[in-house]
Formats: C-alpha cells, sequence, structure tokens
C-alpha cells in the first residue's frame, strides 16, 4: 500500500475534482471518518498509476472519477448528494 499522506492528498485532490465538498459529507452525516478514512486506504490500495497527472488536469470544474479509482462508485454518489464544493 501506498504513503498514507499521499494517499489523504489524493483523496482530497479527487474530491476537488469531482466537485464533492468532503467537509459538507460528514457534516451532513452522509459520511463518516471512518468512511472517509476507508476511501483513503483504498486509494492506497489503488493501481491507477496516472491518478496524480490525472489530478493535475481537471480544472475546469467536476468531472467524472476515471474508471480505474477504486472510490469511483463513492465519488458518484457524494457527487449525486448535493454536497458539491
Amino acid at each position: 500500500m501506498g504513503d498514507s499522506r499521499t494517499h489523504f492528498w489524493l483523496t482530497t485532490g479527487m474530491a476537488r475534482a469531482v466537485g464533492v465538498d468532503l467537509s459538507a459529507a460528514i457534516h451532513q452525516g452522509l459520511l463518516t471518518r471512518s468512511d472517509y478514512a476507508e476511501m483513503v486506504n483504498e486509494c492506497r490500495k489503488c493501481e491507477f498509476a496516472d491518478c496524480r497527472a490525472w489530478l493535475d488536469e481537471q480544472w475546469d470544474g467536476p468531472v467524472e472519477a476515471p474508471k480505474a479509482c477504486r472510490n469511483k462508485n463513492m465519488w458518484t454518489w457524494l457527487a449525486r448528494s448535493d454536497v458539491q464544493v
């Protein structure tokens, strides 16, 4: 598994890219802190080698998470749950 700090920041970056406000999701009870920690752990297990490069290119507004993202289903659900940035 990858470095937890690195994948914390990748998870945060993915939230920005897909337009999800993680703080709002937690505050609204849609996401627990344990869920968030599990998302970071899933990110640590991910084999999507181009994640950083993909994130660096996402500045034009919310986009769909890449198919290779282990958290894609969660990002899709959160994005549809009205916790957008």
